[in-house]
Parts: structure tokens; C-alpha cells; sequence
């Protein structure tokens, strides 16, 4: 059972304003603990709600919202940060102030066997799997992998998607979420990165 001290301590780091009320005060006066604990489990739930808003677009990239929350925490301030240059776009998308997400682009690279660069690096990518997108591109816990050929200008190199969910929790539905976000983003973020070919 968790004690009236742990339940006081998550509403506290819930920043929860629970003023001056004497629990001891209201337990001798023949309100059990139960009485007390219930409506405050009823405000900490509400608490937990997600109160931002998500945008139609991310770091300049269209994307459903539908596809982008399943890997975003609940929370109450949703912000992003981007970082580009000609050849690459680092996006990092934030809630209330703690790192979320991370979706990174790439172009002008080399091609490399996506699954022996993910199963060389068990701290990102654990017990990779192939998926289907792109030509070539791998799922893990909490991160994604794809690469697939970038024709820019009647040239062709390697356009990488390199996707990080800080928050995830290592779930078969984690994994399809990924899967569904990477396949939603792949197609406007390659237009954004000047490929002209179908990824």
C-alpha cells in the first residue's frame, strides 16, 4: 500500500499547491486516511493530463499530431528546438523543459548496412529488428534507423532518419509507434532535405 507520505510526495513533485492542510488534523477528526488520500488521488490524476497543444508542423516538417504523441510524455509545455545547415537537421522536441524526442536527417553519406551500425551500438539501438521503410532501416526499443538513396540534382548519395524517443518504454507498441511516426515524417522530411526522388 503506498503510504499518505508518498502520496504527499508525488503531489508535490506533481507541483501540486496543497496549501496548509493537516492530514493529521483531519484523520483524529474521524476522517480515515482513505477519505483523505481518494480526493487527492482525484486531483493528481487530473494533474497528469496533457495540456499542450501539438503543432501541425515540427522543426518545419509536416506531421500528423496523431502520429507524433504516442512518443511524447504527458505533460504541460511542449517546445522544439532545431538546429539545420544544407546536409543536416537535428530536432529536438521537449516537454515541460526535459528532452522527448529526438529526429535527426541526414544527407551526403555513404551507404552502410544499417543493422551492423545498429547492433554495433546495443546502448541506443537493443535488440534491433528490419523494417520496412525506406531501403534499408531498423527498429529498436526506443530508437529508429532508415536510410535510402537521396537523388539531389542527377546525384545520388544517402538521406539518413535517425529517430530517439528519451521517454520510451521499450514496448512492442513503442516499436509500432516508431514505426507509424518514421513512415508518416520519412516523406516530407526527405522533401525538406532537397531529394527529389521517391524515399
Amino acid at each position: 500500500m503506498i503510504s499518505t507520505r508518498t502520496i504527499l510526495r508525488r503531489m508535490i513533485l506533481g507541483r501540486l499547491n496543497l496549501g496548509r492542510l493537516n492530514l493529521r488534523g483531519l484523520i483524529l477528526r474521524g476522517l480515515g486516511p482513505l477519505a483523505v488520500i481518494a480526493p487527492l488521488l482525484a486531483v493528481s490524476a487530473c494533474t497528469q493530463a496533457d495540456d499542450y497543444t501539438l503543432p501541425q508542423k515540427i522543426c518545419g516538417r509536416a506531421i500528423e499530431p496523431a502520429k507524433l504523441k504516442p512518443l511524447l510524455p504527458s505533460g504541460s509545455e511542449f517546445a522544439e528546438k532545431h538546429d539545420s545547415d544544407s546536409s543536416s537537421s537535428v530536432c529536438e522536441i521537449s516537454v515541460d523543459k526535459k528532452p522527448a524526442l529526438y529526429v535527426k536527417e541526414f544527407k551526403n553519406q555513404e551507404k552502410f548496412d544499417v543493422m551492423d551500425f545498429a547492433t554495433q551500438r546495443t546502448g541506443k539501438f537493443r535488440d534491433p529488428e528490419k523494417i520496412g521503410i525506406g531501403e534499408d532501416a531498423v527498429v529498436s526499443d526506443s530508437a529508429l534507423l532508415l536510410a535510402t538513396t537521396c537523388t539531389e540534382k542527377k546525384n545520388a548519395n544517402q538521406y539518413i532518419l535517425d529517430i530517439e524517443s528519451v521517454t520510451g518504454n521499450g514496448s512492442d507498441g513503442q516499436r509500432k509507434d516508431l514505426e507509424s511516426f518514421a513512415t508518416a515524417y520519412l516523406p516530407t522530411g526527405f522533401a525538406a532535405m532537397g531529394c527529389t526522388a521517391k524515399p
